[in-house]
């Protein structure tokens, strides 16, 4: 079957690209690249199960929040190797690759029997940012 690159998923390709250190809910997603052309949300659906299965976004679960969030995948081909970090107050998101995890991973498998899904591994806490910008508002 032919793929079509349409100007939808033009635009929702160029909008996770541009913030490619976030990711979005679908809702969010939609609000960003909807136009007078129909962009809307049954579209941005369809395009981002085309994405994900091309492997052009990653799909990524939020502890309390019952909808996926996105993010533009192709600058980390290799995501199921190194975890994540999550900013809980900006929503930033980083790709952590870092040997040290490495020797963290190893343990666990070791010790406790257990084999982390790095792609899937998410940490949650805040960037240096928001927690600086956190202290001065308490000044």
């Amino acid at each position: 079957m032919k793929e079509y690159n349409t100007e939808q998923k033009k635009q929702i390709i160029d909008f996770l690209k541009l913030h490619s250190d976030h990711h979005y809910t679908v809702d969010e997603i939609t609000k960003a690249v909807s136009t007078d052309r129909g962009a809307g949300k049954s579209t941005v659906y369809r395009q981002i199960s085309k994405l994900m299965q091309s492997g052009v976004i990653r799909r990524f679960e939020t502890p309390g929040v019952k909808s996926f969030v996105y993010q533009y995948a192709n600058h980390h081909d290799n995501c199921d190797s190194h975890y994540h970090l999550k900013c809980v107050k900006c929503g930033r998101l980083i790709h952590l690759e870092c040997s040290k995890l490495d020797e963290v991973r190893t343990h666990i498998i070791s010790e406790h029997d257990f084999i982390i899904g790095c792609g899937e591994s998410v940490i949650y806490g805040q960037c240096t940012a928001c927690a600086n910008e956190g202290k001065n508002n308490q000044r």
